[in-house]
């Protein structure tokens, strides 16, 4: 790459979301000059926090632990308060065509044996789990297999496989029958193979004051330009730099790009060269979640921690009274395994929904952010199907050329999680400055802080 090829920044950071703020800080401290392009008018990628019904209310990613490192060393770096939810009381499940209830320990003692079964040997297959790629062989052999394979393979029926698919749909957002069994036993490993602590570190803790507050604490440390409404259509390399060419015309170029945008939305860009062969294969299959989250405000309905669950023909599988409101109505976090099946939009629907549950139950109001419809994300958060962890994750993650990639689907540990996507721009960056400095390019040293109205996320 020619040195004296004059650039508009050293880095070019496309998107936003958690990776492309912590890239953007870790760059800038190394004294490389960045640009950030955000297609959004908007900062915070897949996570968003907003004012509803006098309570601060994540319609994004929210759900953050100790155990997960890297999100948890900003939480400690920041000074954050955690929010903790309330403990169920009550389970509502459907199976057979009718609802029933039982307590909390009695669900638990329903499905947790079989749940076991489906994930055994987690930690085998991932012995080091933020290296998932570790014991290939065991991998191979795992990675063959769908949900629906392993539960056939176990013999599970009747009310345990339907409590057992109605967990597992929650974790896909997708019906789960045909994601790869991986994805969960990747997951338990995180926590050592212990399923209620999984359950615990995957919905229990967010931040009293929003992810919006990690998210802007971080950018605030970083220095550079960022450019909202900026949609990114084309990624040129040539011998003298990285090309950006958006959607409105106007183009950027850099000594490396660093590219955090959602897989769902990886094809969206044209690449040239084109990407390398894993990347494009994957992008031709596509990942698993079509589903949709969203809170309720809803009147008529047990004034109790209630949890109701049901298998993915159920167009609500999974519906959690959060809190009282004062006036009695009940604050409820919602998700749908299937957009087709439950639009997030329909008030009607999602009522009908609801009252399968309890029959009497009134929505009064609801909110939500359409991830699957929304064009700069197309999905929630990433799930796999049989075979592509083993044979796509490393060409996912490795770069190309000046090019890197970071964000929550690449991630090596909590993939699809904040944390992942903090894990994954550590590692990009890292590889950025290396290339930088193996080149010889001198950074250009023109930083500035990022505006504070460009950080509200």
């Amino acid at each position: 790459m020619d040195q004296s090829f004059e650039v508009d920044a050293d880095v070019i950071i496309i998107g936003g979301g958690f990776a492309g703020a912590v890239a953007l800080r870790e760059l800038s401290s190394r004294g490389v000059n960045c640009i950030l392009l955000e297609a959004r008018d908007c900062l915070g990628g897949r996570t968003r926090t907003i004012e509803w019904h006098g309570r601060v209310t994540e319609v994004g990613g929210q759900w953050l632990h100790w155990l997960q490192p890297h999100v948890w060393s900003e939480v400690t770096r920041y000074g954050l308060e955690l929010y903790e939810r309330k403990p169920i009381q009550r389970v509502r499940y459907a199976s057979g065509g009718a609802i029933r209830e039982c307590s909390v320990g009695e669900f638990h003692d329903l499905y947790s044996g079989a749940w076991q079964t489906l994930y055994a040997g987690a930690t085998d297959v991932f012995p080091r789990p933020h290296d998932p790629l570790y014991a290939q062989a065991k991998l191979a052999e795992i990675d063959k297999l769908s949900i629906r394979d392993k539960l056939t393979a176990d013999g599970v029926e009747g009310e345990v496989l339907d409590a057992v698919r109605g967990l597992a749909s929650v974790s896909f957002n997708a019906p789960p029958d045909d994601g790869a069994l991986s994805q969960g036993m990747r997951r338990l490993a995180m926590v050592g193979g212990d399923p209620d602590l999984l359950a615990q570190t995957l919905q229990q803790f967010r931040l009293r004051d929003g992810t919006r507050r990690l998210h802007s604490a971080i950018l605030s440390e970083g220095k550079g330009s960022i450019e909202l409404n900026a949609v990114v259509s084309q990624i040129r390399q040539n011998p003298q730099a990285v090309e950006i060419l958006l959607a409105d015309g106007r183009t950027f170029t850099s000594r490396a790009a660093v590219v955090t945008v959602p897989l769902s939305t990886l094809g969206d860009i044209e690449f040239s060269p084109p990407l390398a062969k894993g990347k494009s294969a994957f992008v031709s299959e596509g990942q698993m979640t079509q589903g949709s989250m969203f809170w309720l405000r809803l009147r008529n309905m047990p004034q109790e921690a209630l949890l109701a669950l049901a298998p993915p023909e159920h167009p609500l599988s999974y519906l959690r009274v959060d809190d009282e409101e004062k006036d009695g109505t009940v604050i409820a976090n919602g998700f749908s395994p299937s957009r087709k099946a439950l639009d997030p939009s329909d008030r009607s629907a999602i009522e009908k929904a609801v009252r399968l549950w309890v029959p009497k139950a009134q929505l009064v109001e609801h909110v939500y952010h359409d991830w699957a419809t929304d064009p700069f994300s197309k999905q929630t958060w990433t799930m796999l199907k049989p075979g592509q962890l083993s044979s796509y994750f490393d060409d996912l993650q490795r770069p190309e050329g000046s090019v890197f990639f970071a964000g929550a689907d690449y991630a090596s540990g909590w993939f699809g999680f904040i944390d992942g996507a903090i894990q994954s721009a550590h590692v990009a960056s890292r590889q950025v400055a290396a290339y930088l400095q193996e080149k010889g390019l001198e950074h250009s040293g023109s930083l500035n802080k990022v505006d504070k109205q460009q950080r509200v996320a």
